[in-house]
């Protein structure tokens, strides 16, 4: 047999389920494409702003993924990117990325993206398949290019994320009771 009557009929067998897959994935690529262009418009070069940033991450996934079929895992990593997407834009805040299990969202003010970690943990605490979710947040000068947000209150939001309780929120901006 040639190698194309050898895969021929692999082809065959796999495109109805890789065609579903290929085009969510061309579907999300395009999304965040054009997002970051639309996003990016305005900063073609480096600009330093004055931005709140903060990441969003499903506590324990790590676990999930030794006890989850995979088809499981992409299905709830689908509804939590979807579901962060959908109330970042809502609440006024702008997606940067995601990244699986974590999303990294910015704000014009701390106010706006304390407000959507806080409906964000809410909405996944009230998902009854969804684990606890933990957020980072940093309100400072961060660099921005094409969509993407780079610095060391990046870096902050990062690493309050990691050591944040898995309910309220760790954040370096001040609050009304300071």
């Amino acid at each position: 047999m040639t190698r194309t009557e050898v895969t021929y009929p692999i082809v065959e067998l796999l495109l109805p389920e890789l065609e579903e897959f290929l085009v969510y994935v061309w579907r999300r690529q395009l999304a965040a494409s054009a997002g970051r262009v639309v996003q990016g418009a305005d900063d073609e070069e480096m600009v330093d702003r004055r931005l709140a940033v903060a990441f969003a991450d499903l506590v324990g996934f790590t676990r999930l993924t030794r006890r989850m079929e995979e088809e499981e895992l992409g299905e709830l990593v689908e509804a939590f990117e979807t579901t962060a997407a959908d109330l970042v834009a809502a609440r006024g805040g702008r997606l940067i990325k995601t990244l699986g299990d974590e999303v990294l969202y910015a704000a014009d003010d701390a106010g706006t993206a304390a407000d959507i970690a806080m409906r964000l943990i809410e909405t996944m605490a009230n998902d009854e398949t969804m684990p606890e979710l933990r957020v980072g947040m940093a309100f400072g000068t961060v660099t921005t290019r094409m969509g993407d947000v780079f610095g060391t209150t990046v870096n902050l939001a990062s690493r309050l994320t990691s050591i944040a309780p898995a309910t309220p929120y760790s954040s370096t901006a001040p609050s009304r009771r300071s």
